[in-house]
């Protein structure tokens, strides 16, 4: 009976680490993907909310100076977060146009992390600390 429950005992466990293990090692740090010493401030246009996990992105459309039209994607952290700071699948609508505030890719892509969001009309959408 003993060694009946200290298999089953290594079996809960083994399972709890196999499961539990993976979704720990889900989650990943941003450390080498942003250049934190950076701030890029654009004008553009929304183009794409995309609300869902594990990150949400907003997509929003910015001319260069030869006027071709480069599609910059912000990364923020998940729904349940941006919901704690009041955004919502609703709150970005493709045509809205503002200004755009990242911390940029190291790699020199359009694309970055998401701080901040001041639309034309002056409203502030996001404005958030690197990292939250």
């Amino acid at each position: 009976m003993r060694i009946q429950r200290v298999w089953a005992t290594a079996v809960l466990v083994l399972m709890s680490v196999v499961i539990l293990g993976g979704l720990a090692s889900a989650h990943h740090g941003r450390a080498g993907i942003y250049d934190t010493d950076r701030r890029i401030e654009m004008d553009g246009v929304v183009s794409e909310w995309r609300w869902r996990n594990p990150h949400t992105y907003l997509v929003w459309d910015v001319t260069d100076d030869q006027g071709k039209v480069v599609g910059w994607t912000g990364e923020m952290s998940s729904t349940t977060s941006m919901m704690s700071e009041g955004l919502s699948r609703r709150t970005f609508q493709a045509g809205q146009e503002g200004t755009f505030t990242i911390i940029p890719a190291t790699a020199g892509t359009p694309q970055g992390e998401l701080i901040k969001v001041v639309l034309t009309d002056g409203t502030v959408l996001v404005d958030r600390e690197p990292g939250d």
